[in-house]
């Protein structure tokens, strides 16, 4: 009996200490924040969205004048939002801190065109947007189908 209590207290200690960061993350209130962004996009909203909604590291990353031009490069071709739809959680964690992220992947349909958007959120208290980046049939044969900020602040072209 002595040879399996130590095993077994191990497993013990081990099942009790991931229970935290095994616990699920709850995105259901994620949803509501891409839905803003994509929202205050159609709206001509840009800047508002990109202070509120984005978190610092997005931020650094991404200007306001990069994320504004593509932002209005969409409004412009795509439109309002009619429909979007979670196809997808890709990957969630929770952190000791008890912050957590998520990715997700929407189909969205606007007024003029679909496609699909990819956002990584992060929450610590409020989820913020870490990234977004919208996937787009091309315009026209030579269009890039990326429409988000480079990570090196070059926009990229609707």
């Amino acid at each position: 009996m002595k040879r399996f209590a130590l095993p077994i207290c191990m497993m013990m200690l081990a099942l009790t200490g991931c229970e935290d960061n095994a616990a699920p993350v709850r995105t259901s209130d994620a949803g509501p924040v891409v839905r803003q962004v994509l929202d205050a996009v159609a709206a001509g909203n840009a800047e508002a969205v990109y202070k509120t909604h984005f978190t610092e590291e997005h931020r650094s990353r991404v200007s306001l004048a990069d994320w504004t031009e593509v932002a209005d490069a969409a409004r412009k071709r795509l439109g309002k939002v009619q429909t979007m739809a979670r196809e997808t959680t890709f990957a969630t964690h929770r952190y000791d801190d008890g912050a957590a992220s998520a990715t997700l992947l929407y189909r969205v349909v606007w007024e003029n065109g679909s496609g699909t958007v990819y956002a990584s959120l992060l929450r610590n208290g409020d989820w913020k947007v870490n990234s977004i980046e919208y996937r787009l049939p091309p315009a026209d044969a030579d269009a890039p189908t990326r429409t988000t900020p480079t990570d090196a602040g070059t926009p990229s072209a609707l």
